[in-house]
């Protein structure tokens, strides 16, 4: 792809788009407008590219440039995109209750052994995958915390307000 061929603005842009993901890595790469043009702002952007990962510098994309760029551009953006998050529960109430068991429980008890630990005289939840009443009486102590009614059953309202918790303490 040089600048004097008439390529796609789509193609171009793809280009500039992965350049201006890189240049905020990289200081020697300049920034550049994505405008789907391959004048000399995205050349010499191209040419910054190719002398930091050693390929010959020319300006123009050929196909060891565009590979290197692309390969460049997803290691970027797996570093800086959050961890993908778990959503466990389905849509119906109550999620959990006593006597329910299995890995959802466990992941509930994780939850509120670590935030407990947060707050004053809250009782730490041991995991075991059952929800037995020690389970219980932490989740009514926790939505007493959070001014919530203290069923002792999971909801919605209680994991959404759980999961922010933990996310504003410990997931930071």
């Amino acid at each position: 792809m040089t600048q004097n061929e008439a390529n796609r603005p789509a193609d171009v842009r793809e280009v500039q788009e992965y350049l201006r993901v890189l240049a905020d890595t990289y200081a020697r790469i300049p920034l550049l407008s994505v405008d789907g043009i391959y004048g000399p702002e995205t050349a010499e952007a191209v040419e910054a590219f190719q002398t930091l990962f050693a390929l010959p510098v020319t300006g123009e994309v050929d196909g060891e440039t565009w590979v290197g760029l692309r390969e460049e551009y997803q290691r970027l953006i797996r570093l800086t995109t959050p961890a993908r998050g778990i959503y466990p529960f389905q849509a119906g109430e109550p999620f959990l209750q006593i006597g329910d068991s299995g890995a959802k429980v466990a992941l509930l008890q994780v939850v509120l052994d670590t935030v407990a630990v947060y707050y004053e005289n809250l009782h730490r939840v041991s995991p075991n995958g059952r929800f037995d009443d020690v389970t219980e009486r932490a989740l009514r102590q926790m939505q007493q915390v959070f001014g919530f009614e203290p069923h002792g059953r999971l909801d919605r309202r209680t994991w959404d307000r759980l999961a922010h918790t933990y996310n504003t303490y410990v997931a930071r």
